[in-house]
């Protein structure tokens, strides 16, 4: 659909503005990115027809989501793709544990929660600069596109198989036959 655009609006004669390079995240952007994420998330999720507790859920999660996103990006200077995995890491694992506590599907808090970080952006531009005659930049951005997409999949996973494992451990219940009888019982039936 994107490439289909950015075709038809030059066969139309209309010129698309040409792309602006990417700038460092300032704490501004950070703040607004995280209220914004969070707005975007609770809409996501209204979308889906989800129970009121469910929405505000998948607000929180993603509010928690972006902050570790921007965190690890201008406080630990991590890469975009890095920093895009420690967030959906964060977001599945804090989603499983809501989800759990909530009762509500963990997927829910999953999708909403990394709705904010998709690499759209990326994307547009890959598919913007490859149709303009700018190949390697479009392929680097739609690798950048890929990149990012694939930490957001797999860093939710992780998160929702870590808080699945710290459910409390079954009780052990021995098998009755290796017990010794005790004396002056009787075990056997009535």
């Amino acid at each position: 659909g994107v490439g289909a655009g950015i075709q038809a609006s030059g066969w139309l004669g209309i010129s698309l503005p040409p792309l602006e390079p990417l700038h460092q995240p300032t704490t501004t952007m950070a703040l607004v990115g995280i209220m914004a994420g969070a707005a975007a998330s609770i809409s996501f999720a209204i979308a889906c027809y989800a129970e009121l507790s469910s929405v505000f859920v998948a607000g929180a999660t993603a509010a928690v989501g972006t902050s570790m996103f921007y965190v690890s990006m201008l406080v630990l200077g991590l890469s975009h793709i890095t920093s895009a995995a420690i967030a959906a890491t964060t977001i599945g694992f804090g989603g499983g544990l809501l989800a759990r506590r909530f009762l509500i599907p963990p997927l829910l808090t999953a999708v909403a929660g990394i709705t904010p970080m998709l690499p759209g952006l990326a994307l547009y531009r890959g598919m913007y600069a490859a149709l303009n005659n700018q190949l390697l930049v479009g392929f680097a951005n739609m690798a950048v596109a890929l990149s990012v997409a694939a930490a957001l999949a797999s860093g939710v996973v992780l998160g929702e198989w870590a808080a699945r494992k710290l459910r409390r451990p079954p009780k052990i219940t021995f098998y009755r036959a290796f017990r010794r009888p005790q004396f002056g019982s009787h075990s056997g039936p009535k």
